[in-house]
C-alpha cells in the first residue's frame, strides 16, 4: 500500500531550505541544495536523506550525527551508507571523498586521486569496517574490509553506473546501469535486469533483500523493477513527481522499501513506515516555538512570548487551566500543517478534570498510562513533520501530599523522551525550587526586578501551586497575566524555552 506524505518543519538535522510545502496545502519548496540520496537504520524504524551540500535529514530513529552542511566541498556528495548499529554513517563526494560521522570509521577514500569518472555511490561491508565506492564507469574502490570482487572499469558500458548494493555476508555487491543493466560481482548472484527493456525514464538506484536472494530497482520517475525474491509493494511511477526520485532503501525485514526524490519526498511502501521528509522544511528565519499547558504554562506565558520575541523567534501559546494533553491533540495536528513550529513545548501538571481523560483518579495506574499514550501520541503527532518535542518537567508543590504524583510524571516524561528520538526531557521545575526543594522565595536574578524581602523574590502563589506571587491573575486568550511582577513565571518560562531555542 502507497503512504506518501510531503511534510513541513524541520528536525534535528542540518540542511538548509528557501520554502515550504504543507502537507494539504498548494505551495512549493525547494531545498537549497538537492537530496541525492537515502540510507535507513538497521531496524527500519528511520532512515537519513543526504544533500549535495552534504546536509543531513535524520527521522525516525534516526540521529543526526553530523554534516558537511555549511561546509566548503571540492565536490559536491553523491550518496551516503550507514553502520550495521545504525549510530553513524558516510557521505561520499563525486571526487571520491568519504566523510564520516558518529561511530562510523575513515578506511581511506579516493579523494585527492585521479579518477576515471566521478564517483556516484557507495556501500558498506556487513560489520561497518569496510566499504566501497563505485563511479560511473563501474570502477570499484574498497576500503577498510570490503573485498574487491571486480568491477566494469575496463569495460565499454552502455549507461553509465549510478548505483550498487551488497550481498547480507559483504562477500559480493551488485552494481546498476541507468539502463537498468545488473552487474554482478562476488557471491552476488545475478536474477535479472531491465537492461534489455525499454524504459520510461533511467534507473538512478537500488537496493538488495536481507537474505540477497533478490534486489529492486528505482527509476527516477519512481517506478519499481523487482528481481529474485525482492516482492513488489507497489511504486511511484503512475504518480505526477514534482521532483525525480534519486533514490531507495529497503526496510528491515524486506518486506517493503522507501524512495527519495531530489526535492527530499519519501514515499513508503509495504511495510515501510512513513517518519517524515525533507521535502516541506521550514524556510529559514526565527525559529516557531509552540508551547502546550495548563495553568503553570498559562502563567508563564506572558514571558515565555516576550523572551522568544527577544531572542528573536517567534511564540504560540495553547494553554489553559486544567487542561490534560488529550484536550490539545486536535489543536496539534492543526498548527503542524498551519503554524508549522520547529519546536514544541508540553507542559502538563496532571490534571484529570476535563472528559477526555474518562475520570480516572489522579494517581492511579490508569491516569497514568493515559497521560503516557497521550504524550506519545502528542509526539506521533509531530514527528513526520520534524518538529523537535521537549517535554517540561514541573515543580514540587507546597503540598508534600502532592508531590509523589509530581515526582511520577516527571519521571514517565523523562523515561518517554529517553524513548524517542528528538524528543528532550527539561526539569524546568528545579528553575522555581532552591536544590530540587520547594521554597517560596529565591535570590533576584540580575535581569529581573527585585521586589520581595532582603534580596529575593516571591517565586509561587499562596496556594502553593501556581507562580503568582498574590495569587490575583487575569486570563487574556491564552495566558494569565499576573498583576505583579511574577519571577516564579518568568524563571518557568525562561527554563522551559531556553532549550527550545538552542535546539
Amino acid at each position: 500500500m502507497l503512504r506518501f506524505a510531503r511534510v513541513t518543519v524541520a528536525s534535528a538535522v542540518i540542511g538548509s531550505v528557501c520554502a515550504l510545502v504543507p502537507g494539504g496545502l498548494a505551495a512549493a519548496s525547494d531545498l537549497d541544495h538537492p537530496i541525492v540520496g537515502m540510507a535507513a537504520t538497521p531496524d527500519g524504524k528511520g532512515y537519513w536523506e543526504v544533500a549535495s551540500d552534504g546536509g543531513v535529514f535524520a527521522f525516525g530513529d534516526a540521529a543526526f550525527e553530523g554534516s558537511m552542511g555549511g561546509r566548503h566541498l571540492n565536490a559536491p556528495v553523491v550518496g551516503m551508507a550507514a553502520t550495521p548499529d545504525g549510530k553513524g554513517y558516510w557521505e561520499v563526494a563525486s571526487d571520491g571523498g568519504v566523510f564520516n560521522y558518529g561511530d562510523a570509521a575513515v578506511e581511506g577514500s579516493m579523494g585527492g586521486r585521479h579518477l576515471n569518472a566521478p564517483v556516484v555511490a557507495m556501500a558498506a561491508t556487513p560489520d561497518g569496517k569496510g566499504y566501497w565506492e563505485v563511479a560511473s564507469d563501474g570502477g570499484v574502490f574498497n576500503y577498510g574490509d570490503a573485498g574487491f570482487y571486480g568491477s566494469t572499469g575496463n569495460l565499454t558500458l552502455n549507461r553509465p553506473i549510478v548505483g550498487m548494493t551488497t550481498t547480507p555476508d559483504g562477500g559480493g555487491y551488485w552494481l546498476v546501469a541507468s539502463d537498468g543493466g545488473i552487474f554482478a560481482y562476488g557471491d552476488a548472484s545475478f536474477y535479472g535486469s531491465a537492461g534489455a527493456r525499454p524504459l520510461n525514464k533511467p534507473v538512478v538506484g537500488m537496493a538488495a533483500t536481507a537474505d540477497g536472494g533478490g534486489y529492486w530497482l528505482v527509476a527516477s520517475d519512481g517506478g519499481i523493477f523487482a528481481y529474485g525474491d525482492a516482492n513488489f509493494y507497489g511504486s511511484a511511477g503512475s504518480l505526477r513527481l514534482n521532483k525525480p526520485v534519486v533514490g531507495m532503501a529497503e526496510a528491515a525485514d524486506s518486506s517493503g522499501y522507501w524512495v527519495a526524490a531530489s526535492d527530499g519526498g519519501i514515499f513508503a511502501f509495504g511495510d515501510a513506515a512513513f517518519e517524515g521528509s525533507a521535502a516541506d522544511l521550514p524556510p529559514p528565519g526565527p525559529p516557531r516555538i509552540a508551547l502546550y499547558g495548563d495553568s503553570l504554562g498559562m502563567e508563564a506565558g506572558v514571558y515565555f512570548s516576550s523572551l522568544a520575541q527577544a531572542a528573536g523567534a517567534s511564540a504560540l501559546e495553547q494553554t489553559y487551566g486544567g487542561l490534560a494533553p488529550c484536550d490539545l491533540l486536535a489543536n496539534m495536528e492543526s498548527d503542524v500543517t498551519t503554524w508549522q513550529p520547529t519546536a514544541a513545548v508540553l507542559e502538563f501538571s496532571g490534571d484529570n478534570f476535563t472528559p477526555c481523560m474518562t475520570g480516572d483518579p489522579i494517581g492511579s495506574p490508569q491516569y497514568y498510562a493515559k497521560y503516557q499514550t497521550d504524550i506519545q501520541t502528542a509526539i506521533d503527532i509531530f514527528r513526520p513533520y520534524g518538529t523537535e518535542v521537549f517535554l517540561i518537567g514541573i515543580p514540587y508543590n507546597a503540598s508534600s501530599t502532592q508531590n509523589q504524583d509530581v515526582a511520577d510524571l516527571n519521571q514517565l516524561y523523562a523515561s518517554v523522551a529517553a524513548a524517542n528520538p528528538g524528543v528532550t526531557y527539561v526539569d524546568a521545575g528545579q528553575a522555581v525550587m532552591a536544590n530540587g526543594v520547594f521554597t517560596w522565595t529565591l535570590p533576584c536574578l540580575p535581569t529581573e526586578p527585585c521586589t520581595g524581602p532582603s534580596g529575593t523574590n516571591v517565586v509561587r502563589s499562596p496556594d502553593g501551586v501556581h507562580f503568582c506571587p498574590d495569587g490575583d491573575t487575569t486570563i487574556e486568550g491564552y495566558v494569565a497575566v499576573c498583576n505583579v511582577y511574577s519571577s516564579g513565571a518568568f524563571r518557568f518560562a525562561q527554563a522551559m524555552l531556553d532549550p527550545a531555542l538552542a535546539s
